[in-house]
């Protein structure tokens, strides 16, 4: 580097030859000295737009020369002597004075520029011309422009002077700040994330910066980190790293964002803070609805799970599930009463629409209904509980009451027609007090029914008595003729009245005989039913008795009075009703032998019934009917050996009203008519065959054709013989046998049916086996 030196004259001169040079050239150095000491002024532009410069300043140039990567930090002017005082002044970009600058130093005594950004430092020290002084001055620049200083020495100085740069350091400004690793993550709340977040700071020419303070500021009150602001300092490599945990509420993704002062743009990390384990789940919308019977609801359930730090929890499987039985909802997702739905990323649960199923709540009177539960549950935590009412429609409820009363009705006029006594018997079957076959128990079993009745006639119960006590005053009178006989009687009364004479024994056990045809007389008799169907689902029992007293005329005519009462009952478990009422009908009948072969019977009843229904599956309520029964017919008997013909013609009409009433929801159900009109014709054919021991065999077949003019609507027929098709007329065929056992008169009877011949829409069949048992 260039020096300024003044050395003294060489004595190897002689004096008296070079004293005239010597003071030339002393006078001319010393001018040219003094010249430029007091003007010992250097100006140097420092460029610190990157920061990372290394200044050499020149003597020769004056100018400032890029080095190497460093950044000039101080300055020093060495063995300087008679130096009274310095004076420097910084400018920012060649115009603003003492701008960008600070802790200005010199020899460590730190000065603080005046308002033109000039610092006067004295060095008394250096003046006094001792072996020289070092000068250093050094400063900061702390923002980013061109800056300059000028050094100026007033006064002058002597001695070796050089201004040299000397690098200790770096001074470079933040000019970005980046994301090096750490973004993108997500951890259980309360927890550390895995990764720590990482920036890096560089200035302007990508170069780091260390020593710079990092901020990282998260959100507040929300999901974010465990502190708001936390702070770290930038290392060699211009990094700053922080070990993160996130908070105790769940959610995201969150920004946190990592700033150096200086820099305008930061450094943004995304975080998710992820709920913990699912601790409480509850209702947010859908409790408190109702919706008609097989209506859909308005709304869905929905419900919130949450965590124990009550941040919401996505991906929980909830189950909604109402009740298996009673009122209950579909779910349009399932068909069934439950499904399963997982939380969103709001932790909600919705349940798919809802439709009430077709059975109501439990009725609490007055036209109000109780509520029903459907719970959402998460296996470990208590579930969450919505309340549904199913409620009621009028004009659907009004009609299903109206149906289960029509079939229930129904039923049992089917019942009451097919149970009729048959009067044609009690003239027909014999003489009074003799007829066959009315005094008997009987049981009947078919496919999913079984029936028991009965059938008793005073006036044959009591001839039936007097025979057995003939027929023991018979054998005492026997045995009293044999003892006779042992003593000779026998021949004596045989002389008095030949072979053919009758004893008087045999006259004693005849005297009561007379013409059976001429006999007259009242009868009480009685007859019931007790039949009982079991359908699956379907029960139904019905019991019917019979009672009349009548007037018989020879074998000619019968005239009487009946009575009827009727028991029924019916449940259908799976539609949830029910129905049972009492009744009873009174008239009278009549049987005339119109030929020996011909009968001509007819009767009329009428009467009323008391009922309840339980229609809805909620409540019961009362109805009561009047009804009456007509009923006439024609009946053959002719005998061809061991074949007996039954030709018949019978014309029923059987009538029943329900009469109108209010129920318990204030509904007005209105009356109905049901009515039965049918005529029913053919022949029955049977064949009596009997075995060498006394047992009677007697097959039988009919076949009939049924006209219906009038049909109950009955949708669950009881008893397939007054079943009605769409066809107004059809055929039916019966066929069966009968066993009669000798001696105790006991009777087995089987029978098949098949109903439907010439209608395309209607099929019926069936079998039954009965006993009969006299008494």
């Amino acid at each position: 580097m260039p020096t300024l030196r003044i050395d003294a004259p060489n004595t190897f001169i002689k004096w008296h030859k070079l004293t005239a040079l010597f003071f030339v050239v002393l006078m001319t150095s010393f001018a040219w000295l003094l010249a430029n000491a007091t003007a010992g002024t250097i100006n140097c532009p420092i460029s610190t737009a990157n920061f990372v410069t290394t200044i050499n300043i020149n003597l020769d140039d004056e100018t400032c020369v890029d080095n190497s990567n460093g950044a000039i930090s101080q300055i020093s002017i060495k063995n300087i002597s008679h130096l009274n005082q310095i004076e420097i002044t910084t400018y920012k970009n060649n115009s603003t004075p003492g701008a960008g600058v600070s802790n200005l130093k010199i020899n460590d005594d730190s000065f603080t520029p005046d308002g033109s950004g000039k610092i006067v430092a004295p060095f008394g020290q250096c003046a006094q011309g001792g072996p020289g002084c070092d000068l250093n001055v050094s400063g900061e620049f702390g923002t980013t422009g061109t800056f300059s200083f000028n050094l100026s020495v007033p006064g002058g100085f002597t001695g070796d002077v050089t201004l040299s740069p000397i690098t200790t350091g770096s001074i470079s400004t933040p000019d970005t700040i980046s994301i090096t690793s750490g973004s993108g993550q997500d951890t259980a709340i309360s927890s550390s994330f895995g990764n720590p977040l990482i920036v890096t700071v560089s200035d302007s020419g990508s170069n780091p910066v260390s020593g710079e303070t990092v901020t990282f500021t998260s959100p507040s009150g929300v999901a974010g980190l465990s502190l708001t602001t936390q702070t770290a300092t930038t290392n060699a490599s211009g990094q700053a790293s922080l070990s993160a945990t996130a908070n105790a509420v769940a959610g995201g993704p969150y920004t946190v964002s990592a700033s150096v002062t200086g820099v305008v743009a930061s450094a943004d990390f995304s975080l998710t803070n992820n709920a913990g384990e699912a601790d409480a789940i509850s209702v947010v919308s859908g409790s408190g609805q109702s919706a008609e019977l097989g209506k859909p609801f308005g709304s869905q359930l929905v419900v919130v799970v949450k965590d124990q730090n009550s941040n919401v929890t996505p991906d929980v499987s909830v189950v909604f599930e109402a009740p298996a039985s009673g009122g209950s909802v579909v779910f349009a997702s399932s068909g069934t009463n439950t499904e399963t739905v997982l939380t969103d990323a709001d932790g909600l649960a919705t349940s798919s629409a809802m439709t009430a199923n077709l059975i109501s709540s439990e009725f609490l009177g007055e036209n109000t209904f109780s509520d029903y539960s459907v719970t959402a549950r998460v296996n470990g935590i208590t579930a969450a509980s919505f309340s549904l009412t199913n409620t009621r429609s009028s004009e659907a409820d009004i009609a299903r009451t109206r149906q289960v009363i029509a079939t229930f009705t129904a039923n049992r006029a089917d019942r009451i027609i097919a149970e009729q006594p048959n009067m044609v018997t009690r003239l027909q079957s014999g003489s009074f007090g003799n007829q066959k076959g009315i005094n008997n128990l009987f049981y009947d079993v078919s496919e999913n029914s079984q029936s028991a009745s009965f059938q008793f006639s005073l006036a044959a119960f009591q001839n039936r008595a007097h025979k057995k006590q003939d027929e023991a005053a018979n054998e005492a009178v026997q045995r009293i003729a044999n003892s006779f006989s042992l003593l000779g009687f026998a021949e004596q009364g045989q002389s008095a009245g030949g072979a053919n004479e009758q004893s008087i024994f045999e006259a004693v056990a005849n005297s009561g005989a007379q013409t059976q045809a001429e006999v007259s007389g009242f009868d009480f008799w009685a007859q019931g039913t007790y039949a009982r169907v079991n359908n699956n689902d379907y029960i139904s029992d019905n019991g019917l008795f019979f009672a009349g007293l009548d007037y018989r005329y020879k074998n000619i005519a019968l005239f009487g009075l009946m009575a009827q009462l009727d028991i029924s009952e019916e449940e259908n478990s799976s539609a949830g009703t029910s129905a049972r009422g009492v009744g009873w009908m009174v008239g009278p009948y009549s049987v005339v032998r119109l030929h020996q072969n011909l009968f001509f019977d007819a009767r009329a009843t009428y009467g009323t019934s008391s009922n309840d229904v339980n229609a809805l599956g909620i409540f019961e309520d009362y109805f009561d009917t009047v009804r009456f029964l007509l009923q006439a017919g024609l009946t053959g008997d002719f005998s061809l050996g061991v074949t007996t013909i039954n030709p018949f013609a019978r014309l029923t009409y059987y009538y029943e009203q329900q009469e109108d009433y209010t129920d318990s929801l204030r509904n007005l159900i209105p009356s109905q008519d049901f009515d039965l009109g049918r005529l029913e014709f053919g022949p029955r054919v049977s064949f009596d065959y009997t075995t060498e021991d006394g047992m009677m065999f007697s097959p039988f077949f009919s076949l009939s054709g049924i006209c219906d003019f009038k049909k109950l609507q009955n949708n669950i027929p009881t008893d397939a013989v007054l079943a009605s098709s769409d066809e107004d007329i059809r055929a039916r065929i019966e066929a069966g046998t009968k066993v009669l056992i000798p001696y105790r008169g006991i009777s087995l009877e089987s029978e098949g049916f098949y109903d439907g011949i010439g209608a395309s829409d209607y099929e019926a069949y069936g079998a039954r086996v009965n006993m009969r048992i006299p008494f």
